[in-house]
């Protein structure tokens, strides 16, 4: 039985707008994961739901993760309110569905050392329920980074020939994030992708891309300023200049506190001691780019290095 997807019911709720990330196109190889760990265990699947541990604190729209739950197209992270990541957005199905052995591997492996880890997880060979032969597939993977909170979105080799078919009438798949509110089902923090995929921009209404993403292709969120950790709504903390090209002083501490610096790919590149009466952290040997500073508090904060 076909499922309706959790945000196509985006279409009859309200919004309430903000847009808690920054988005990236890059293009960077496809890499499939090496000796990951089965979720399907070579069983057919269709409509299912996998709940993942994850072995670190992970932040979606402002809410502290360490749980997920893998679905056909999506994940869902379960709190006050729902989060959603959704690289497809449409519903996908094991290509085995009519046969007797499983022919779309899912999976997950989590790579790097504490601090800077990586939980990627992966479909392989996806087909899609709507298109009867099941002749088209896709592969793409999501990989949600330690520290920074940031999320990739990676797409294969894909044969998606035809569009209306393989995501049920729409031009593509819905793809982004955005928080949901079951009891009231109003969407929030809403952020999705439209146009081409190879220059998509965005938009804070559930829209559609048109088309496939190619091989190579990766869309990453990253926070911005407004995706925050609980904490920091408490705790009013302020960075100043921001941009700097060397010292950033911090406003608001109320104790010695514990910091690691990541950069944009969420490798921690600097783990200190902060006092009040000296809290100031300098840059100026860094590399121009996006840096996050992150307490022990919880708190995150986006610095951009002139």
């Amino acid at each position: 039985m076909r499922k309706t997807l959790p945000f196509l019911l985006l279409l009859f709720c309200g919004f309430l707008q903000a847009q808690n990330y920054t988005f990236l196109k890059l293009n960077q190889p496809y890499v499939e994961l090496v000796n990951p760990v089965s979720i399907n265990q070579g069983e057919i699947w269709d409509d299912f739901e996998f709940p993942i541990a994850i072995p670190f604190t992970f932040s979606v729209n402002g809410q502290n993760f360490q749980e997920l739950i893998m679905n056909d197209s999506f994940i869902t992270f379960e709190g006050t309110l729902s989060e959603i990541i959704s690289p497809m957005g449409n519903d996908l199905v094991d290509r085995g569905f009519y046969g007797d052995n499983s022919l779309s591997p899912l999976s997950y492996k989590i790579e790097g050392t504490t601090g800077n880890r990586i939980l990627k997880m992966q479909w392989k060979n996806s087909g899609s329920f709507d298109d009867t032969p099941l002749a088209m597939f896709v592969n793409f993977q999501i990989w949600l980074y330690e520290t920074s909170s940031i999320f990739e979105l990676r797409y294969g080799q894909n044969s998606v020939t035809n569009s209306e078919t393989f995501y049920s009438g729409e031009v593509g798949g819905a793809i982004g994030v955005t928080s949901l509110d079951f009891d009231t089902e109003e969407f929030s923090n809403s952020l999705f992708l439209i146009g081409s995929p190879a220059s998509p921009t965005i938009t804070n209404q559930l829209d559609f891309i048109t088309g496939t993403p190619t091989d190579t292709t990766v869309y990453r969120f990253t926070p911005s300023a407004l995706s925050i950790g609980a904490n920091q709504r408490n705790i009013a903390l302020f960075v100043y200049p921001n941009p700097s090209q060397d010292v950033f002083f911090i406003k608001g501490l109320t104790d010695n506190q514990t910091y690691t610096i990541s950069d944009s790919f969420g490798k921690v590149i600097q783990k200190d001691l902060i006092l009040i009466d000296n809290a100031a952290i300098n840059l100026s040997n860094f590399e121009t780019g996006l840096y996050f500073l992150n307490f022990e508090s919880g708190n995150s904060i986006k610095l951009l290095k002139n």
